[in-house]
């Protein structure tokens, strides 16, 4: 549920940065060059737990389609559906791309 007040637009932004610094965290702690595997599921637990914190009470920080639909169905409440498939779909490809070309671009070894 959006908090009353806040635009369409506002909430597909939060949910997109939400959900970009996620996958900046997941793709860093568990598959980049310099992960530690071991320190991933802190890292990532932390990160959803800060984004829930932050977010929560603006947007339901869903960061995830399936997150939000379940609740959703259940509540009878469909409403604004498409800001939580557009939002983590746009965060998580412009985080993929991010990580991909900018934050660990290949190197000429792995060509």
């Amino acid at each position: 549920m959006i908090q009353p007040g806040l635009s369409p637009a506002a909430a597909v932004l939060l949910e997109s940065a939400a959900t970009l610094l996620l996958m900046i965290v997941i793709l860093g702690s568990a598959v980049g060059r310099r992960a530690t595997p071991q320190t991933a599921p802190i890292l990532i637990g932390f990160t959803i737990t800060a984004m829930i914190l932050a977010l929560g009470p603006l947007t339901g920080a869903a960061m995830n389609p399936a997150r939000h639909l379940g609740p959703a169905i259940v509540s009878g409440s469909l409403d604004g559906w498409w800001i939580y498939w557009l939002g983590p779909a746009a965060g998580a490809t412009a985080g993929t791309m991010l990580w991909r070309f900018v934050l660990e671009p290949p190197s000429t070894e792995d060509s």
